[in-house]
């Protein structure tokens, strides 16, 4: 078999990770990583949705004797067997339940979590601690203080979107209210602000934690310092 054909032929076969990584990167989100990294996360999630596949077609013939094939591990192996764009196209629709559990095994911290169970960690994940602060159940949602360094001013919000890791911070920001950040006299307010900034000109200060179970479609109410008693409290000093 010549380049070509072997470089189609691994193209196809890799075929259902392809589909599961990218359904998994767009509910995860994608850092910056290096390509041999997103290339080796294509592969796990192929073996993965072959192997679960294959358990199922295994079970199908055991089970009714249904005499289905399955030869998509062979033709890895060998070229003489031709790809069965069955095995391609029932393994991609496992694949999609397969990014389906990732994401939440990455959203919740399932392998983490379990680390810290047995102590053989104390990680929170691989993000950095922008994406910890705003995917963490227990901080977002609530209202915030927003300090913009670049302006001198500061925005009590509620953030309603974050960008993922990068040298730009993005924020949507509602129900704001600007401030300037000597003075704390208010300037005016607006129900949105994108807000656009570098790592080191944005702080951000957490007046409240909401349950856990609360919605975060919008803020939860303040805590026991509120945003007008903060503000209030600046103008007396």
């Amino acid at each position: 078999m010549d380049i070509s054909a072997l470089v189609i032929r691994i193209i196809f076969l890799l075929l259902p990770g392809a589909v599961a990584a990218n359904i998994y990167w767009k509910m995860k989100g994608r850092a910056t990583r290096k390509d041999w990294e997103d290339f080796l996360e294509v592969i796990v999630f192929s073996l993965f949705s072959y192997a679960i596949y294959a358990f199922i077609v295994s079970f199908i013939n055991w089970k009714w004797s249904a005499g289905v094939e399955f030869t998509a591990f062979e033709a890895f192996l060998d070229d003489r067997i031709a790809v069965r764009w069955q095995d391609i196209f029932f393994s991609s629709v496992v694949g999609v339940g397969v990014a389906l559990i990732a994401s939440y095994s990455y959203q919740f911290k399932i392998i983490n979590r379990f680390g810290k169970l047995v102590r053989a960690t104390q990680r929170f994940g691989d993000e950095d601690v922008w994406d910890f602060v705003h995917r963490s159940p227990d901080v977002r949602g609530g209202w915030v203080i927003v300090r913009d360094h670049k302006l001198n001013l500061y925005y009590t919000c509620w953030i309603q979107a974050f960008s993922d890791s990068g040298k730009e911070r993005e924020l949507l920001l509602r129900e704001v209210d600007v401030y300037d950040d000597a003075s704390a006299e208010w300037r005016y307010n607006t129900p949105v602000m994108y807000l656009s900034r570098k790592q080191d000109e944005l702080t951000i200060e957490i007046l409240s934690v909401p349950q856990l179970d609360q919605s975060i479609t919008g803020p939860t109410e303040p805590g026991p310092v509120t945003q007008k008693e903060l503000t209030d409290g600046k103008k007396k000093q």
